[in-house]
C-alpha cells in the first residue's frame, strides 16, 4: 500500500508540475554532414509517436536531431532499446556512429540500407514508476541529454578507443566475459590512481539502489585471465553524502541498497585498484529510483 501511495503521489506531483510534458511538440530529423535534411517527422500531443524512416546507408557526419521534451522516450534504431532521457534544452543531436565510433554498438543498429527511428513523450505514470535511471544507450560526449556518463580517463592507446568510453557503462549491456567492441564494451580506464566515474541526471531524481556489473575476463567466467576487479569504491552524491561499496571477484551483478536520497549526480571515486595490478573495468552501472516529486 505504501508503495502504491508513493507512486500515486509522485505521479500527481509530476502531472501538476509539468503540464508542458503533456502538450509538447516533438520533431525528429536525420541530417547529413552539410546539414541537409534526409528524413523528418513531427507530432503534437502526449500520445503522439514520431516515426521516421531513412532508406539510405548512414554516412560519416550523419546525425539524428530531436527537438521536444524535456523528457523523451527515444529508440534510435529498430533493433535498439527504448530509453527515457531528459533533455533540458529540448534539443538532442546524436552523431550516428560509423567506422571506429561504431565499435561499442550492436552492428544491427546503424548498418544497412533501412533505418527506423521512433520518439515519443513518456507518460506521467512511466516517470513515477521505479526504473534504472542510469540507462542511456544513446549517451554522447555532449551532455545535452541525460543521463550522461563521464570519467577521469579511458584507455586510448595512441588514439581514442570508444570501446572503453564511459558511455559504455550505462548502455544496458551486461555481457562481461571479455574486452573490446560490442557485446563486451566497458568503461575501461588506464591502470592509474585517482580514478573516478561520474553520472549526471540533469535534474533531481530519487534513488535507493545501485548495481554494478564489473568486467570479469577471468576464470571461470572466461578462459582468459586478463582482469581482476576493484576492491572497493566510495560513491559520492550531490547532496553531500557518500557510501562505500566493497566488490566481490565475480562476474555476477552486485546490488547495493542505499539510503533513499534525492540527487542530481553521483560520482564513483576513491577506487581501490586490484592488488594483482591486472586490468579492471566497469561493464554496467545501474541506478534504481524514480523522478523526484516537484517541491511544493
Amino acid at each position: 500500500m505504501n508503495t502504491f501511495r508513493t507512486l500515486l503521489l509522485t505521479a500527481l506531483a509530476l502531472a501538476c508540475a509539468a503540464p508542458a510534458l503533456r502538450a509538447a511538440q516533438v520533431s525528429v530529423s536525420v541530417v547529413d554532414a552539410s546539414g541537409q535534411v534526409l528524413a523528418s517527422g513531427s507530432a503534437d500531443g502526449q500520445a503522439a509517436v514520431v516515426s521516421v524512416k531513412l532508406v539510405r546507408k548512414y554516412q560519416p557526419g550523419d546525425a539524428i536531431k530531436i527537438e521536444g521534451g524535456p523528457h523523451l522516450a527515444i529508440k534510435l534504431s529498430a533493433a535498439g532499446p527504448e530509453h527515457i532521457v531528459y533533455c533540458p534544452r529540448n534539443v538532442f543531436v546524436f552523431p550516428v556512429p560509423v567506422a571506429q565510433a561504431a565499435g561499442p554498438y550492436n552492428p544491427a543498429w546503424f548498418k544497412g540500407e533501412r533505418h527506423d527511428i521512433s520518439v515519443r513523450l513518456p507518460k506521467v505514470e512511466e516517470l513515477a514508476t521505479p526504473r534504472n535511471l542510469a540507462a542511456n544507450a544513446y549517451d554522447t560526449l555532449d551532455s545535452a541529454c541525460f543521463p550522461h556518463a563521464s570519467a577521469s580517463n579511458y584507455y586510448t592507446a595512441k588514439n581514442p578507443m570508444p570501446i572503453f568510453a564511459p558511455r559504455n557503462a550505462i548502455d544496458g549491456e551486461r555481457r562481461n566475459d571479455g574486452h573490446g567492441g560490442w557485446p563486451v564494451q566497458s568503461w575501461g580506464p588506464d591502470r592509474l590512481g585517482d580514478l573516478w566515474f561520474r553520472l549526471d541526471f540533469g535534474r533531481a531524481v530519487e534513488i535507493d539502489k545501485l548495481a554494478f556489473t564489473l568486467r570479469a575476463q577471468f576464470p571461470p567466467v572466461s578462459r582468459s585471465d586478463h582482469d581482476d576487479v576493484w576492491q572497493s569504491a566510495v560513491i559520492e552524491f550531490s547532496d553531500g553524502s557518500s557510501e562505500k561499496v566493497e566488490f566481490r571477484k565475480t562476474g555476477d551483478r552486485q546490488e547495493f541498497p542505499v539510503a533513499r536520497r534525492t540527487i542530481t549526480w553521483l560520482k564513483m571515486t576513491k577506487i581501490v585498484l586490484p592488488a594483482s595490478n591486472k586490468w579492471a573495468a566497469l561493464t554496467e552501472l545501474e541506478v534504481w529510483g524514480r523522478e523526484a516529486p516537484a517541491k511544493p
